[in-house]
Parts: C-alpha cells; sequence; structure tokens
C-alpha cells in the first residue's frame, strides 16, 4: 500500500488551484490556508470556487484534504483582543472547511508571552473548546512547536495534556522538524524509536493523523524552527527512511512544508522531495 504524500500548496488564484498545483506535483494528499497567511480578514468562497474545488478533489482522488490555520492564530495568547481574533478566525476557517469538504484543520499551540507554560496550555485548551463546538465535520489537529520563545506544546507530555484538556476531542500533527529541535533525535535508530516510544505511551498513535515531513537546518534541541529539505538537513535520510517505513503510520498522510524552491535547471524542489520520499516508502520490509 502506498502512502499519502503530499505537500503544502498555495491557494492564489482561488483554493481550487492549490489541488491543480497537487495534480502537477503528484501529490496524493494537499494542505493549504483558507486565506491569506499575513491577514486576519479573510473572504466568502465564491459557489463556482466551491464547485470546482469539489469537482476536482472527486476527480483527482487527492485525499485527505488538509487546512492549516494562518499563523497570526494564537489561541493562548493573554491579549483579549488578539486571543477574540484568534477565536473567531478558527471558527470561519472551520465552517470554510466544512463547505469544502476538508477533513482536518490544523493549528499552531501558539505563545504564551510570558504567562507561563502552565497558564499557556490551559488558555489554548479553554478556547479549543469555544472551536469545537459546532466542528462535527472537521477535526481539529494542534501542531508540536519546537519550543522557540515562549511557544507551548513543544514536548509530548504538553501535547497529552492538551488531549486531555480536550476530551479527547483533538487530533495531534507531528512535524518532524519541530520534534528534532525540541531535543527528540529522531535522525538516528535509537533515538527515534524512543520517540515513538514515547508518543504511543502518553498520547496513542491513533490520534496522530497527519505528519509535517521537513528535516531540520539547525541541531537537535536547537529550539530553532528553520525547515530544510527532505535528506539535507540534520535529521537526515535515515530519519526519514525510519519514519516512512513505521508500520503505525501507515495510514498516516505525510505533508511536505520544505522551501519553496527550484534547481538551477528550474525543477520544483516539492517534485524532488516527494519523489525521495516515495522512493523511501518503496523499500519498506527490506
Amino acid at each position: 500500500m502506498d502512502l499519502k504524500i503530499g505537500a503544502h500548496l498555495s491557494i492564489e488564484g482561488g483554493v481550487y488551484r492549490a489541488i491543480e498545483r497537487g495534480i502537477e506535483l503528484g501529490c496524493s494528499t494537499i494542505q493549504l490556508f483558507l486565506r491569506n497567511n499575513n491577514r486576519w480578514m479573510g473572504r466568502e468562497l465564491r459557489e463556482d470556487e466551491i464547485e470546482r474545488f469539489k469537482y476536482l478533489a472527486k476527480s483527482s482522488g487527492i485525499s485527505p484534504l488538509i487546512a492549516h490555520a494562518i499563523y497570526l492564530v494564537n489561541l493562548c495568547s493573554p491579549d483579549r483582543e488578539h486571543l477574540i481574533k484568534s477565536i473567531k478566525t478558527v471558527v470561519e476557517d472551520l465552517k470554510s472547511c466544512g463547505i469544502l469538504g476538508i477533513k482536518y484543520l490544523i493549528i499552531h499551540p501558539g505563545f504564551h508571552l510570558g504567562a507561563g507554560e502552565r497558564t499557556g496550555i490551559k488558555r489554548f485548551s479553554n478556547s479549543l473548546k469555544e472551536v469545537i463546538e459546532g466542528s462535527e465535520e472537521v477535526e481539529i489537529l494542534v501542531e508540536n512547536s519546537s519550543g522557540g520563545g515562549t511557544q507551548i506544546a513543544w514536548n509530548i507530555e504538553q501535547l497529552a495534556e492538551i488531549i486531555e484538556f480536550s476530551e479527547g476531542k483533538t487530533g495531534i500533527c507531528i512535524d518532524t522538524c519541530h520534534l528534532f529541535s525540541a531535543g527528540y533525535p529522531i535522525g538516528e535508530e535509537d533515538g527515534f524509536y524512543k520517540t515513538m516510544e514515547e508518543i504511543e505511551r502518553r498520547i496513542g498513535f491513533e490520534k496522530i493523523k497527519v505528519i509535517h515531513v521537513n528535516d531540520s537546518k539547525r541541531e537537535c534541541g536547537s529550539r530553532i524552527d528553520r525547515h530544510e529539505h527532505i535528506g539535507k538537513g540534520r535529521i537526515g535520510e535515515k530519519g526519514f527512511r525510519l519514519l516512512l517505513n513505521f508500520e503505525p503510520f501507515k495510514e498516516v498522510p505525510f505533508i511536505i512544508e520544505t522551501p519553496k524552491e527550484k534547481t538551477p535547471d528550474g525543477v520544483d524542489m516539492d517534485i524532488l522531495n516527494i519523489e525521495k520520499l516515495k522512493r523511501m516508502q518503496r523499500k519498506r520490509g527490506t
């Protein structure tokens, strides 16, 4: 069985353009923003845009469709105005996901901004409870952070707490670069399996619904979030081969968020990263 492998893709020109770009790249799953990542203001989806999106999703077989909340969202912000804007934005995105047939909405846990990790986790969890209501068709996934600055949910224990606070209604998106930067040495065999054992014990593999597959420019434990192309960073090819052949994740979609670049001869690096992951997956059991 082939893994679901895809990329985060632009919606410039309409949300359906992300699916068109996914088809061009050979994706079997895709991720997208539902609005400009640098602005709070969203826009109403046009009927023709919705119809085109659904048609392409069905005809291409690209699945699951995954949305990502914009980076301005901070559901643990101590600033009330920012927190209200964040909650409103997530609620709007959940509505758009339902209209488009998108299965998951991924949210960064955010920054406590000096309030402390414990307070930040509680505030984030309370915000989640507000947005979860009425989101039966779409599952919210919390993404692990790299732990830089005042970020919360940088370790597996805190992710487990968030699931507990949400009464099991949220899933988890694991980002490999963030995991590595937070201090989990998944680039070598012993560190990889010890990390997987902790995920299984504290969270459960069934809660891992999406994996962001990104190499890291910086060293393990740096707390610095700098994505690199697959096999070109500090995690290295061995870590990704272990991940791609890890049996509990055989049905989990893998999304690359590697730098949007082209080779000197004009080849899209997304294509090369996806092809590299597919080659690794073909070695299952060898």
